[in-house]
């Protein structure tokens, strides 16, 4: 009795180890040892259902990092293999409850969302936003404001991708406008300069000078040193005041290069995560919508 209980406490305490290795590697963003490491987690917990059904949350955290370092890493069917259980698990045992249906479904479509965003499929999540709304609605305040701006972003990167670009500013103004940015203070900054993006191409030439130096001002005062940032600002503020065509397609070119560079670091990487704002500056290049971009770009990194 005494060994089956030590046995059941070191099995315990081992995904605990592996969970607290998959974070500290997910934060370093070396994706392929945090997803190892996670797998780990959800292995020990996969062998040991009572254990699993006395851990229901770190198992669904657990999966939901999964998920997320497969698409990182451009694993899609992985990925959505690993959505599907996530969902299928609310009917195993100990996986019942209201905490257990709100992390469900806001991991869940979170997931499928920057799923359908990094492949390109910007169409396929336009056809989830009703059931969102719908889901989100019906959670109310039992959603954590957090993961809700989260979706807000998620579902104007989805507007966007499709060319939509006045349905993806009102989601991104929901974000913007919200009156907590400090919950998320890494949307609500990069929030700012997708919305430079935006307004760019909706044409709003004349606002956005007034928005490059709001924007300009606020980075200055989160005392944020990132080369990226000014590069972007600083090609919108001189595409917002060329002519069309060939001028407009010199300074895309231009842009497209310095990023090329500057995204071989970690630390300026980071865009990536929010706003494929290369694939932008390419398609802006090549004449082909930001959708079809990202598509090609997934399938040759695939």
């Amino acid at each position: 009795m005494i060994k089956g209980k030590n046995t059941a406490l070191s099995r315990r305490a081992a995904t605990i180890c592996y969970y607290t290795q998959g974070f500290c590697q997910w934060a370093k963003r070396d994706w392929r040892t945090s997803l190892e490491k996670f797998m780990r987690v959800k292995q020990i917990l996969d062998d040991n259902p009572a254990i699993r059904a006395d851990l229901p949350k770190r198992y669904m955290r657990a999966l939901h990092y999964i998920i997320n370092a497969e698409i990182e890493l451009l694993e899609f069917d992985s990925a959505r293999t690993h959505i599907d259980l996530m969902r299928a698990m609310r009917e195993e045992q100990g996986f019942s409850g209201m905490s257990i249906e709100v992390q469900v479904f806001a991991a869940s479509f979170l997931s499928e969302l920057r799923l359908l965003d990094r492949s390109g499929e910007h169409l396929q999540a336009l056809e989830m936003v009703a059931e969102v709304n719908e889901g989100m609605e019906q959670l109310g305040a039992r959603l954590p404001k957090e993961q809700q701006l989260e979706i807000w972003w998620c579902i104007a990167c989805a507007h966007f991708g499709a060319g939509q670009m006045n349905k993806a500013l009102f989601w991104l103004n929901k974000v913007l406008n919200d009156t907590e940015p400090a919950l998320r203070q890494d949307i609500f900054t990069y929030a700012r300069l997708f919305n430079l993006v935006v307004h760019y191409e909706l044409g709003n030439y004349d606002l956005l000078s007034y928005i490059t130096r709001s924007t300009q001002r606020y980075l200055g005062k989160r005392q944020r040193a990132l080369e990226v940032e000014t590069v972007i600002i600083d090609h919108i503020k001189r595409l917002a005041k060329a002519n069309e065509g060939a001028p407009r397609r010199e300074l895309f070119q231009q842009l497209h290069a310095q990023l090329e560079v500057l995204l071989r670091d970690s630390n300026e990487s980071v865009v990536l995560k929010y706003f494929d704002v290369l694939a932008w500056a390419e398609s802006h290049v090549l004449g082909i919508t930001f959708s079809e971009m990202v598509k090609r770009k997934a399938k040759s990194k695939a």
